[in-house]
């Protein structure tokens, strides 16, 4: 029998998130579409995921598909596991005027390279980090519209209903400078969407709160803690600071509505 990689783990941890939260399934050729209409205007939430190989389908085949099945949808986003097979259809995708993003997934496997700075951190509500989801969201995302990002923070109750997913953040000047996201299932736990109001960047915010959350997910029964990271962007430094180290890649290729900013 094969053994069961950290990257299995990883890909199944994601497989479960993304099947816990969508409200639609759909089979097609190269494997799921999961799609959610309350929440239309969420990429992640609406989109194609490649678990087949493509047998050398090519970005124009796999776009024509993403017309079809997300015909109801502003955006199209496909997700491909393989990372050849991403390497190979980037190229075509941004032909057509797509984007494509190398994800990176990242396992803690090291000591950090040193302690967080002494800052308070908190375990928050909804209430709490909804108002700091919207002006993360406003501030670091390419002006992203107050809509999309409201419509961002509401969706969080779809996580906390159906996921449980935990808050965290670290207290600068008396108030929450950033916050982060955990979320633990069969032993893997996983911190997702790291963010830092612009006026609290560089004083050790996120390796505050991203260390409380990787201390609570240990605490909840994990013995794997990964993230996923834009494989070229500098978060990717901090990661690896702290301990985490690349697993595998996945690729995320995205056409979004004419005039968007939300990313």
């Amino acid at each position: 029998m094969k053994a069961v990689s950290e990257l299995d783990r990883v890909e199944a941890h994601c497989v479960w998130w993304g099947d816990t939260v969508s409200d639609g399934f759909e089979p097609w050729r190269f494997g799921t579409v999961l799609t959610d209409d309350r929440f239309p205007d969420r990429w992640d939430s609406n989109l194609l995921r490649v678990e087949r190989p493509l047998g050398g389908a090519d970005a124009p085949t796999l776009a024509e598909h993403a017309d079809r099945l997300l015909a109801r949808f502003r955006h199209r986003q496909i997700v491909v596991r393989d990372d050849e097979d991403g390497e190979r259809l980037a190229p075509g995708f941004r032909d057509l005027g797509w984007e494509a993003d190398r994800l990176v997934f990242m396992v803690q496997r090291r000591e950090p390279d040193r302690a967080p700075l002494p800052l308070e951190t908190l375990e928050i509500d909804l209430a709490t980090i909804h108002p700091l989801v919207v002006e993360t969201n406003v501030q670091g995302h390419g002006g992203m519209s107050v809509r999309d990002a409201e419509m961002l923070a509401d969706y969080r109750r779809v996580l906390i209903d159906r996921l449980g997913v935990r808050f965290f953040v670290a207290l600068l000047d008396g108030e929450p400078a950033g916050y982060c996201e955990l979320y633990v299932h069969d032993g893997v736990a996983q911190i997702e969407d790291v963010n830092t109001l612009e006026r609290f960047r560089n004083r050790g915010a996120a390796r505050a709160f991203v260390s409380r959350a990787i201390a609570e997910g240990r605490a909840a029964g994990a013995d794997l803690v990964f993230l996923i990271a834009d494989a070229n962007d500098w978060p990717r430094r901090l990661y690896d600071s702290m301990g985490f180290d690349p697993v595998g890649h996945c690729w995320q290729f995205t056409r979004p509505p004419a005039g968007s900013t939300y990313r």
